[in-house]
């Protein structure tokens, strides 16, 4: 059984016990839920083996259109779920293959959509042909989840996700992605050292 549209997000152990209260992108899941834009689901993951349990026995039954929300810490086209274990964008195209038709994949760790621009945009076509993804969002820059700097990157997302509701953009539609890249480019001039960018199927840098 297909479950409704939403927000799947899947959160990484941040700290690891270094502070009191765990820093989480549950408050601004919360926000998005109240004000009657997306439901979601957010599951708790610190190992690659987690993470992969819940793309092949939760994820794979979100309805289209759904959103992969991924907050883990990052670094040049890769998450890290704790300590040293990282995982490239062709790792995770394997663990999500055909299981993102016509969804968004959004990444919030800090440099995941960064580096050098012609491997990048290899990595992300690759991605997206092998997951089905309409899309796939992120940082360029290091955004600063964990402390005060996280700020921008959290009002951006907030900005982002309420928008595709409010302007009844569906991922399941192609064409819609003209108004959502339009979106962004507003979040960039909002938001430039974000470095937030976003790469859907018939991007044309992905494709020369």
């Amino acid at each position: 059984m297909k479950l409704e549209q939403r927000i799947y997000c899947i959160e990484g152990v941040w700290d690891w016990g270094d502070r009191e209260v765990e820093p989480s992108v549950e408050p601004l899941l919360e926000m998005l839920s109240r004000q009657g834009q997306w439901s979601y689901v957010r599951r708790d993951c610190a190992t690659a083996g987690e993470l992969k349990h819940y793309l092949d026995h939760e994820w794979a039954r979100c309805r289209m259109g759904s959103v992969l929300y991924i907050a883990t810490h990052g670094g040049q086209d890769t998450i890290s779920m704790s300590g040293e274990e990282h995982l490239g964008l062709d790792t995770l195209g394997e663990y999500l293959e055909g299981k993102c038709e016509h969804c968004l994949v959004h990444f919030s760790g800090c440099e995941v959509l960064g580096g050098r621009k012609r491997a990048l945009y290899q990595r992300i076509k690759m991605f997206l042909d092998k997951t089905g993804a309409m899309g796939v969002s992120g940082y360029g820059a290091d955004v600063g989840w964990t402390d005060a700097s996280w700020a921008p990157a959290a009002a951006l997302e907030l900005v982002f996700f309420s928008s595709i509701r409010e302007q009844k953009i569906d991922l399941k539609v192609g064409r819609h992605f003209r108004r959502l890249n339009k979106i962004v480019r507003n979040l960039q001039d909002r938001f430039e050292d974000c470095e937030f960018d976003l790469y859907t199927r018939s991007d044309a840098r992905i494709r020369a």
